[in-house]
């Protein structure tokens, strides 16, 4: 069976995570012979907000005064999230908002646009 030995950057052990590598660990040489003595070194994993349609929803919300979202990145957060995140900023701080930002308001998915 592979070994998941946790790196300098694991705080403690997560009993969850810990389940799903043991078992994650038991089917893996299914699919994929040789890996049973595979030594895994580091892993990551992280929420991958998607929205129906695929277009990531940014902006301020309606009813919430103050509160803005820049999440729905469908998996494209990581190389994304530091420019838009410059753009929520300038949005927030002195009103700009980009083109970009024009089919992106959460109000897409209701029925009521407010």
């Amino acid at each position: 069976m592979p070994n998941h030995s946790q790196s300098s950057d694991t705080k403690k052990s997560d009993p969850t995570q810990d389940y799903l590598w043991q078992h994650l660990f038991e089917i893996m040489p299914i699919f994929f012979p040789g890996f049973e003595d595979m030594l895994v070194v580091r892993t990551w994993a992280g929420i991958m907000p998607y929205t129906p349609d695929g277009i990531p929803i940014l902006g301020s919300v309606p009813k919430l005064e103050g509160f803005y979202l820049a999440t729905g990145l469908c998996g494209g957060g990581l190389g994304t999230g530091a420019v838009l995140g410059q753009l929520i900023a300038n949005l927030i701080n002195h009103g700009e908002r980009p083109g970009l930002f024009d089919d992106t308001s959460i109000t897409r998915f209701s029925d009521k646009k407010d």
